[in-house]
Order: C-alpha cells, then structure tokens, then sequence
C-alpha cells in the first residue's frame, strides 16, 4: 500500500516541501503520480534516495591567536569513512555544540 506524506498538491505547482524529520517508515524512493479528476496516473515518475550521514571525527583546533576574542589557527578532522554522499565542507562558528547562531567561516565549494 502507498502512503502519502502530504496533501494533493495543485496544478501549477510543481514543488512539494518534504519537512524536517519527515519519518522514512522503511521507504526508499519518493514517487509523483499526477491524477485527473477521473483516476490517478498508473504509471509514475520515481526518484531514489540515500537517507544516510557521515560525520568528520577527531577534530582538532589548537587556537595560536593569543588576543581575547580572535582565533587563528589550523583546523584539521578525519574526513568519514564513507564518503559516497560527501561533496564538500562547510565551516561554522556557534554560540553552542548544538549549533546555535552558526556563522559559516568557509565553504569549499
């Protein structure tokens, strides 16, 4: 059986906002069937996904830069180990751990 995970979305739009934390329930691909107002579509369009994450570790950050309130310094990670979904980094100063007011540094785009 299929599930939704959302309302019909009308003609004219052709996007769809999948939400954060949108539970997965086993899933793997997101399908579009488009549906007249006398049967829906038999055959959709799919497209496949990877939910997956992949962390750096053992960061390091030896700050130089002896004057209050500036940094400087080299800092260096273990890139994952599986980096099949990685395309690059992004750098960011946070309030807190949990990423509070970030401020991105760097991308390495």
């Amino acid at each position: 059986k299929r599930l939704s995970i959302g309302n019909v979305t009308n003609i004219g739009t052709n996007a769809f906002l999948l939400v954060p934390e949108t539970k997965l329930k086993s899933s793997s691909s997101i399908i579009v069937y488009t549906k007249s107002m006398l049967a829906e579509q038999t055959t959709p369009v799919a497209l496949s996904f990877s939910d997956s994450s992949s962390t750096v570790a053992k960061v390091s950050f030896p700050d130089y830069d002896l004057d209050w309130d500036d940094l400087g310094g080299v800092l260096q990670w273990m890139p994952p180990l599986d980096m099949r979904q990685i395309r690059r980094y992004v750098v960011y100063l946070a309030r807190d751990t949990t990423g509070t007011r970030l401020c991105e540094i760097h991308d390495n785009s």
